[in-house]
């Protein structure tokens, strides 16, 4: 634990701090720029008046400080709402606008739609900039790439938040890569007007010709797929069966480039560029050839933040080994976390970035116990000990977030490992091979391309065999942010005891377990006392009652509610879920609901509060508002937006509160 003494190592966890600080309270320019200007100060004054061990101490509290201020400063300037020039600032949600723009790169297509980000250049012929993405028809031939220039007349849509609780919100997470807006266009709408040869470009043309050379040996769309996304970085043909079955088995990870294909890559260049070593300036040019190698390899397969993290952190070890700077690993990663914070603050929202750092930290950490568990000599056994033990020091790492971003726990990974991460060694290898070979002799490239199939085909094979445990999946675990927090704090007190096996460690391992405990209770307790009524944003009407740690849920479509109900159970921490048929009144404490479906029947004896309309339903809703004078009404997915929008400029006449869930989401009655 001697690199907790570098400074380096709470500068980074401070600025990373800061950063989060910044995203979550969203400060004006003055207030941020009169913060720094005084942190500096500060910084700057203590730097050359420090005299004694006290005001040393407050140095380097002031210098944490400082980073800490300098994460909000770095946030708010990456944030580009706060530009002034922002497209933003120009035009409002589902406005008519004639645009212009430039692709950047491609992204996850839909079902019936390609997807793509691109750079806004002018709105209505003004100059402006940001990003924002477009949807275009699959059946479309037109193939947008990158460096490609268009114009399109169209509205900006804004990207939504999430309709129902606890799922994964696609809004908030798109806006940390600073996109807003969507536009769907098709081929006729979409005028290309000139395809510029940029940065982005090559890189893409490059990827392309690379993937496209192994055409020839036919390879079928689940081998092809593997292939592409532990080369390339590309998931696109990778079906979702196949990312099911690798997510169940725990080696989801392997088809996200990380540190581990960074490191086998590392590895594989660094022995075949050795021999350059033995020749005038051979050492200089080695090291060029490495780090370039590796920063190509970053670039082709789209400069994900694992992919960076794991390239940044190999490219400063190589430097660090070739200038004979010993350094240790963990103050590595702090400098490669350091510079990619610096470079882009929203990397440390993303998920990979997280199970990337947390994972590589802990095999780090636990990486000097591993010779105790040594006991053979033989060398295979010793891999593949190093195996097991490197696979669960990356799973000790990575467990909380996994279950707090992924609820579920797949208890085979070990077994799943210990066979996929040798194999994934192998494919990486015979890949490069078989890459270059495909541009020197076809001949030779189908050798290893058979081999490369066959290994690909049973490490698939072995995945999907030991995914079909299901029962060996914990699913739908209730795990929230602090207990995340806490069981992290558990971890790293529990490594520190590891480190200096004390009694007063002991106590704060015991105390922070306790912490855990009383966290738990308390979250669950929190939720099972809350009682709630909640109408889902769902095109299959849902309603949830919640009372204490029971919730019954009315749909008349079940099947396809079962993910939505689930979450919602998770979520609240809930013990019991009972499934009912829709009905035309629902009470919930002293608030009746009123449920009206497409027969437009409904009988009551008494004035509902609240009117829910679904199915899109024929009722006069004038006079069904003069007969109720509800408190509100309520529109759910189930409904056409046409007759959404009508329903919407009836209430406004009626001066009646009205609730969309296409626009606003969910709708929420507490007591």
């Amino acid at each position: 634990m001697k690199a907790l003494k570098f400074p380096i190592i709470p500068i980074t966890i401070f600025l990373a701090l800061g950063i989060v600080f910044g995203s979550y309270f969203k400060f004006d320019f003055s207030f941020i720029l009169a913060s720094t200007l005084i942190s500096i100060s500060f910084f700057t004054l203590f730097h050359f008046f420090k005299k004694g061990k006290k005001s040393v101490y407050l140095f380097g509290f002031i210098t944490y400080l400082l980073a800490f201020q300098l994460g909000i400063a770095l946030e708010y300037f990456h944030y580009e709402k706060n530009h002034e020039n922002h497209y933003t600032h120009l035009v409002s949600n589902n406005e008519k606008v004639f645009l212009e723009g430039i692709v950047k790169n491609t992204a996850k297509p839909s079902k019936t739609k390609n997807k793509y980000i691109v750079e806004i250049t002018t709105i209505n012929a003004v100059p402006v900039n940001g990003k924002t993405l477009i949807y275009v028809p699959k059946e479309s031939t037109l193939n947008l790439k990158p460096g490609m220039h268009f114009s399109v007349v169209t509205k900006l849509y804004l990207i939504k938040d999430n309709l129902n609780p606890y799922q994964f919100n696609y809004a908030k997470y798109i806006e940390k890569q600073n996109v807003f807006h969507q536009i769907y266009a098709s081929a006729e709408e979409l005028n290309i007007t000139s395809q510029e040869e940029n940065f982005d470009f090559h890189v893409y043309e490059i990827r392309e010709k690379l993937i496209r050379s192994f055409q020839p040996h036919q390879f079928d769309l689940k081998i092809q797929g593997v292939i592409n996304a532990l080369l390339f970085g590309q998931r696109i043909l990778l079906d979702q069966e196949t990312i099911q079955s690798y997510s169940n088995a725990g080696v989801i990870h392997i088809l996200a480039i990380s540190g581990l294909h960074v490191g086998i890559i590392y590895i594989i260049i660094g022995f075949l560029f050795k021999p350059l070593n033995r020749i005038k300036n051979g050492k200089n040019i080695n090291l060029l050839l490495v780090i370039g190698t590796l920063w190509l390899f970053a670039f082709l397969s789209g400069l994900s933040p694992s992919v960076t993290r794991a390239v940044l952190m190999f490219s400063i070890l190589a430097l660090g080994k070739h200038f004979n700077q010993q350094t240790t690993t963990i103050n590595t990663i702090a400098v490669s976390a350091l510079i990619l914070l610096c470079y882009n603050p929203n990397y440390i929202f993303d998920v990979g970035f997280q199970l990337s750092y947390a994972a590589v930290i802990s095999i780090v950490l636990l990486n000097p116990y591993f010779k105790y568990f040594h006991f053979s000599k033989n060398t295979i056994l010793k891999y593949s000990t190093d195996i097991v033990l490197v696979s669960l020091a990356a799973q000790i790492g990575v467990l909380p977030l996994s279950i707090y971003y992924f609820n579920q726990f797949p208890i085979l990974f070990l077994a799943a490992n210990i066979i996929v991460i040798p194999l994934t060694t192998l494919v990486l290898l015979l890949g490069i091979l078989t890459l270059f070979f495909n541009f020197i002799s076809i001949g030779i490239a189908s050798v290893f391309g058979i081999l490369l199939s066959k290994i690909i085909q049973i490490m698939n094979q072995y995945i999907t065999w030991i995914a079909q445990f299901d029962s060996f999946v914990i699913k739908n675990i209730s795990f929230s942010l602090l207990l995340c927090l806490v069981s992290y704090l558990f971890i790293f007190s529990f490594i520190y005891l590891v480190y200096k096996p004390k009694k007063r460690n002991l106590k704060y391992v015991l105390m922070v377990l306790f912490a855990m405990q009383i966290t738990y209770i308390s979250t669950k307790y929190k939720e099972n006392n809350s009682e709630e009524l909640i109408v889902f944003g769902s095109k299959n009407s849902l309603i949830t009652i919640k009372q204490k740690n029971q919730i019954t849920a009315f749909t008349n479509n079940p099947e396809e509610n079962t993910e939505s109900i689930s979450q919602y159970k998770r979520g609240t921490f809930s013990e019991d879920v009972s499934i009912l048929p829709l009905q035309n009144i629902l009470l919930f404490k002293n608030t009746k609901v009123l449920i009206v479906d497409s027969l437009a029947t409904y009988k009551i004896s008494q004035k509902p509060d609240v009117i829910l309309l679904t199915q899109g339903t024929r009722v006069n809703l004038e006079r069904l508002i003069k007969l109720n004078q509800p408190k509100v009404i309520i529109a759910d997915n189930s409904n056409s937006k046409y007759k959404v929008e009508r329903w919407k400029a009836t209430c406004l006449k009626e001066k009646i509160p009205f609730h969309s869930t296409y626009e606003k989401g969910l709708y929420i009655i507490r007591k």
